[in-house]
C-alpha cells in the first residue's frame, strides 16, 4: 500500500500512535511494531517518515487536507466542458496566417510596449515567444530580447526555509546538538523531517559546527584498598537496581573565591540520566555532598554509587545513606568507567558550557546561575540517544519505581 493510499482514519490513527509516542505513554519499539501492525507501514523506513511528517503537518493546519479531492466531478457547474480546439501552426494556409497577423497587429496598435512586455513575461511558455522575429515584430531592442533569454538562477525559497530551521534550531541549543539530535530536535518541535546527511551539508554550508569533548589522559596512582564493593558492576542503564551516581569536580574559581578552585557535586539517576540534586561549594568538605545527598530518598530500596573519595568514606555520609533506605556502592581503585555516569556529566558540562566561560570574571553567584541554567536545560531538554531521542525529564516521569 502506498503511503497516498491510506484513509482519513488510519492517518488519525497513525497521528494519535505518534502522539502517545512524543507524550512519552508508549516507548520507540512499541510505537514502530503498533504502526507495523495497524497501519502496515515501516517507521524505520525514510521514505515513510518522510511523507508521515508533511501530512502531519499538513494536519495540524488544516483537518481537511486528509479528504482526497480527485475523482469529484464538475459536471453541473456552469461553462464547463471541453473549449473549441484551435488548429495547430501548420494547419492553417498562408492566407490564414496572413490574415491573423493583420489583426494581431490592429490589437496590438493599441497596446503599450510596456503592457507587451508585461505580459509575455506572465507567460508560462515566454521562452518559446522569445525569438528573433518576435521581438522584431514587437518592435523590443536587442539588449531586452538577450536579458530575456538569459537565464536567472534563483535560489530555492524551500532550501533557504530548511537553512533557517536548522540556523535556528543549531543556536536554540547553543550549537552542542549534532547532526543527529538536530534531526530529531527538529521533527519534535516543527514537525519536519530532514535527514540528518543533509542537516550535515547545510551545517557545513553555514559554517557551523557542534561542540566536542577531547579526551585527556591522566596518569593514576593505584591503591587497591576498599571500604565498600562495587555493587552495580558497570550497570550504567540501571536495568537491575535503582542506582544513583555520586561524584565531586573542580572548577576553576570564580573572582570572590579564595581557593585555586571551587567544587561541583552532583547525583545522577543511572536509567534516566536525570540530576536529581547538586551543590556548588567553595570547599571540598562533607557538607558539599551531604548537603544535596540528604535530600535524596525513594520509597524503595535504592543503591548510590561513588568512588573512594574522603567524603563518601565517612560516617555521616553512611548514617545519612542508610536513614533514607539507601545502600552504598564504590568504584573499584582507579577504574574511573565504574563511575561513568556522573563522569559522563562532568565532561558534557565542561565542553558544552563551562569551557567557554572567563570563570575569572564571574562571581560565584553568576557561575551558580549558570550551572543551574545548564542543568535545568540538560534535564528538560538535551535528546539522548541511550533513552530512545527523548530527555532525561522525560524518560524520569515514565519510570514506575517512583
Amino acid at each position: 500500500m502506498f503511503m497516498k493510499q491510506l484513509k482519513p482514519e488510519q492517518w488519525k490513527k497513525w497521528f494519535s500512535l505518534y502522539e502517545e509516542f512524543y507524550d512519552g505513554k508508549i516507548n520507540i519499539k512499541k510505537y514502530i511494531f503498533l504502526v507495523n501492525k495497524n497501519i502496515g507501514k515501516d517507521w524505520k523506513n525514510t521514505y515513510v517518515k518522510s511523507w508521515f511528517f508533511k501530512k502531519y503537518s499538513a494536519f495540524q493546519k488544516d483537518e481537511q487536507s486528509l479528504i482526497s479531492q480527485t475523482g469529484k466531478s464538475t459536471a453541473n457547474k456552469k461553462n464547463n466542458g471541453r473549449p473549441p480546439k484551435r488548429k495547430e501552426v501548420n494547419e492553417y494556409t498562408r492566407e490564414e496566417l496572413e490574415e491573423i497577423v493583420k489583426i494581431y497587429r490592429i490589437i496590438f496598435d493599441d497596446i503599450s510596449e510596456k503592457e507587451i512586455r508585461k505580459k509575455i513575461k506572465e507567460h508560462k511558455d515566454k521562452e518559446k515567444i522569445l525569438t528573433k522575429i518576435s521581438w522584431k515584430e514587437f518592435l523590443f531592442s536587442k539588449s531586452t530580447y538577450y536579458s530575456w533569454k538569459k537565464p536567472k538562477l534563483a535560489e530555492p525559497k524551500k532550501d533557504q526555509e530548511i537553512e533557517e530551521i536548522i540556523r535556528k534550531s543549531f543556536h536554540e541549543n547553543k550549537g552542542i546538538f549534532g547532526r543527529k539530535r538536530l534531526e530529531i530536535y527538529i521533527q519534535n518541535k516543527y514537525k519536519r523531517y530532514i535527514n540528518y546527511r543533509k542537516i550535515g551539508r547545510i551545517l557545513l554550508k553555514l559554517n557551523l559546527f557542534c561542540k566536542i569533548r577531547r579526551a585527556k589522559r591522566k596518569n593514576e596512582i593505584k591503591n587497591l584498598n576498599t571500604k565498600y564493593q562495587n555493587l552495580i558492576q558497570r550497570d550504567y542503564n540501571g536495568k537491575f537496581n535503582n542506582i544513583v551516581a555520586t561524584d565531586v569536580t573542580y572548577i576553576p574559581s570564580p573572582k570572590d573565591a579564595i581557593n585555586n578552585h571551587v567544587y561541583l557535586s552532583i547525583a545522577i539517576h543511572h536509567q534516566s540520566k536525570k540530576i536529581i540534586n547538586w551543590n556548588l561549594s567553595k570547599r571540598n568538605d562533607v557538607k558539599l555532598v551531604l548537603d544535596h545527598i540528604s535530600k535524596i530518598k525513594f520509597d524503595k530500596e535504592w543503591i548510590i554509587h561513588s568512588d573512594h573519595g574522603s567524603q563518601y568514606s565517612s560516617n555521616q555520609y553512611s548514617e545519612i545513606i542508610k536513614e533514607n533506605n539507601g545502600i552504598i556502592s564504590m568504584s573499584r581503585i582507579a577504574n574511573s568507567l565504574d563511575n561513568r555516569e556522573a563522569e559522563y556529566f562532568f565532561s558534557n558540562i565542561k565542553s558544552e558550557c563551562l569551557n567557554d566561560l572567563k570563570i575569572s570574571k564571574l562571581s560565584f553567584k553568576e557561575l551558580q546561575e549558570i550551572i543551574q541554567n545548564y542543568i535545568d536545560w540538560y534535564n528538560n531538554e538535551r535528546l539522548q540517544s541511550i533513552l530512545e531521542w527523548k530527555t532525561p525529564q522525560q524518560s524520569w516521569d515514565v519510570l514506575s519505581v517512583f
